[in-house]
């Protein structure tokens, strides 16, 4: 390939991907991040409730409703 057409493709590419970038930044809306200042305290996580019920394997197993098999087409008399 000519060089000339490898530097318009590879300039095309960054161009594509930084608008993509500004086109997700801008479709967020109203949700803001913000980062933690050096002096501000974050409140520790206290949920572990929730957390545990969540992630416990056990209790997944206890509430899993098992699907029956469905019926074979061939079953049946005839």
């Amino acid at each position: 390939m000519r060089p000339r057409l490898i530097s318009a493709l590879v300039a095309g590419g960054v161009l594509l991907i930084t608008a993509g970038i500004a086109m997700l930044s801008s479709s967020v809306g109203g949700v803001s991040i913000s980062f933690a200042s050096p002096g501000m305290e974050i409140e520790p996580f206290e949920d572990f409730a929730c957390l545990d019920c969540h992630t416990s394997q056990q209790r997944l197993s206890e509430l899993a409703i098992e699907e029956e098999a469905p019926e074979a087409l061939s079953s049946g008399p005839g």
